[in-house]
């Protein structure tokens, strides 16, 4: 529910309790996984397929000297649901400014599709991270 402008939610036990949400960087002091993932995108040409080449994310860097940030990025062709792995970023490596991360595209997996989607993963304690854009580099290939 929203009460004065903030999201609460209650807890999954018999407690009774409630809860704010979007503070924190933990479940009461356990890890947790945060993910994103993206729309399928298409780029305007749903009906041709494009060669993949890389990926720019431009991502909030660590808050604090003290955390250990590492994003996993993935990505998904044709609207399935098999993974290919893009890499990992530390977050940590710029605290100063806006990071932007550059993943390529293994040629070893799979590069070419009409549709592509991406994921973003970090897992345990203190592992909040922040996506603000991104540029994906491709070619339209040709018409068969």
């Amino acid at each position: 529910g929203i009460y004065q402008r903030k999201l609460y939610c209650g807890d999954s036990t018999a407690t009774g309790f409630v809860y704010l949400q979007d503070v924190g960087t933990d479940d009461s002091g356990v890890g947790f996984t945060s993910r994103i993932k993206t729309k399928a995108f298409n780029m305007g040409m749903p009906e041709r397929k494009k060669k993949f080449s890389r990926l720019y994310l431009d991502l909030d860097p660590e808050a604090n000297d003290s955390d250990s940030i590492s994003l996993t990025a993935r990505y998904y062709l044709e609207r399935s649901t098999t993974s290919y792995s893009l890499s990992t970023v530390d977050l940590g490596e710029d605290p100063g400014s806006l990071l932007v991360a550059k993943f390529p595209f293994a040629l070893s997996n799979p590069t070419s599709g009409r549709y592509i989607q991406f994921e973003l993963e970090a897992n345990g304690l203190n592992q909040p991270f922040k996506l603000f854009g991104g540029r994906l580099h491709f070619r339209p290939l040709r018409r068969d």
